[in-house]
């Protein structure tokens, strides 16, 4: 067993493949754990798909998908997207895979150099810690490993849209509700989804729900950042 802290809390793993261990590696912690986390060869092989075999990464998403489950006990939940801090604020940025929404914070970082970090490059966990949501960096982020074992007060969720020209547009609580759902771990327990929609529910009080359309350029990255940086 190894232990990481994430999301403001510390995981104990009992891992049977190394691959989970050097994953997490810029989490290790020490001391008593909120948590501890094992995952059977079953759920293992559950993970298994026509791309994926490899039974270091197979646990890697078992390990993950029970962190989220636990999360949630925790007042958080796991979101698909990418998390940027620029100052003290926090950025997030969803959409379906091959969007380009990875693409896009990228231009983020070039427009605003060192002062954007990138938290998150896919799957940041996000707890409401006093009222607030924040979002957490996390081991599991993406193939780009775009991730910093920091966190920031999300301020901004941007829903990312191809187009060619570039404008951001308010989003209605309707439509905020069915864009977070589709962006969010959905555990399969009933109980635990009723859950996750109350904290969904309570981040769209608190965090402002945007659509970016935009075009894969600095322009776009530019146009986004001005729109809601003083509002």
């Amino acid at each position: 067993m190894f232990k990481i802290e994430i999301a403001g809390l510390k995981v104990g793993i009992d891992n049977k493949y190394p691959g989970v261990e050097a994953l997490c590696a810029d989490y290790f912690t020490d001391g008593e754990t909120d948590f501890d986390i094992s995952v059977t060869e079953a759920e293992i092989a559950a993970e298994k798909s026509d791309d994926i075999s490899e039974a270091d990464y197979l646990e890697s998403l078992a390990v993950y998908r029970k962190i989220a489950d636990r999360i949630l006990d925790f007042d958080g939940f796991l979101m698909h997207g990418v998390v940027l801090k620029v100052g003290g604020a926090g950025y997030a940025f969803t959409a379906p895979s091959g969007t380009g929404k990875t693409t896009h914070a990228m231009y983020w970082k070039k427009l605003l150099g060192d002062e954007c970090v990138i938290v998150n490059g896919d799957k940041p966990l996000i707890r409401c810690i006093g009222g607030e949501f924040r979002a957490y960096g996390t081991p599991w982020c993406g193939k780009e490993n775009l991730q910093t074992n920091t966190s920031v007060p999300l301020r901004d969720l941007f829903c990312v849209n191809r187009s060619a020209d570039n404008r951001v547009v308010p989003l209605d609580p309707k439509t905020s509700l069915t864009r977070m759902l589709a962006s969010v771990y959905r555990p399969a327990d009933p109980a635990l989804f009723e859950k996750t929609a109350e904290y969904i529910i309570l981040f769209l009080k608190k965090v402002r729900i945007w659509d970016l359309f935009c075009n894969m350029s600095v322009d776009a990255a530019k146009t986004a950042y001005l729109a809601v940086k003083d509002k």
